[in-house]
């Protein structure tokens, strides 16, 4: 664990901006996953600032989800 947080404190004091993909990893509870589209998309009732990603788009290639019965 001690790796994972000096590995996100470099990442974070090395970058001005931070990617859409590693936001919603570091803040994963915002937001829901769309089966149909693939994309992350932010939970109703939460209120951000501009700035903040409404939709991660193709988080996961549909190909790749295994089909259920």
């Amino acid at each position: 664990m001690l790796v994972q947080i000096n590995r996100d404190n470099e990442y974070l004091s090395t970058k001005k901006e931070i990617l859409d993909e590693d936001f919603a990893k570091w803040n994963r509870g915002m937001y829901k996953y769309d089966k149909k589209s693939s994309d992350l998309v932010l939970k109703k009732g939460i209120t951000v600032g501009y700035d903040v990603p409404k939709r991660i788009r193709n988080i996961v290639h549909s190909s790749s989800i295994r089909k259920t019965a």
